[in-house]
């Protein structure tokens, strides 16, 4: 509600003792190449796995959307390879069935 209201959040005291820690939103997009009618799934769990502290994940309809979904994760600054390995990554060691 902060962006209705045009308030703006108290970010020093909101990441007071999270110094060190990246906060990311992923989108998942669907890079890899094959039409979502064609994917049989996508394996969410293994995708979390990658991941030393994920908070949220919000899945989407990739036959109907060009998205898998939106994964929110907190990182240590030093684990960046975590966020570096989803970011070249084009999803397909997620992906089952074609």
């Amino acid at each position: 509600l902060y962006y209705y209201s045009q308030q703006q959040p108290d970010w020093p005291g909101l990441l007071h003792g999270k110094e060190g820690k990246l906060f990311s939103l992923i989108v998942l997009d669907n890079s890899t190449g094959k039409a979502g009618s064609a994917i049989q799934s996508f394996d969410y769990d293994k995708l979390l796995a990658g991941f030393e502290k994920p908070l949220e994940l919000r899945k989407i309809d990739y036959k109907k959307y060009p998205v898998f979904g939106f994964l929110f994760v907190e990182s240590r600054e030093e684990n960046f390879s975590e966020l570096q390995t989803i970011l070249d990554s084009d999803l397909n060691e997620f992906v089952t069935g074609f």
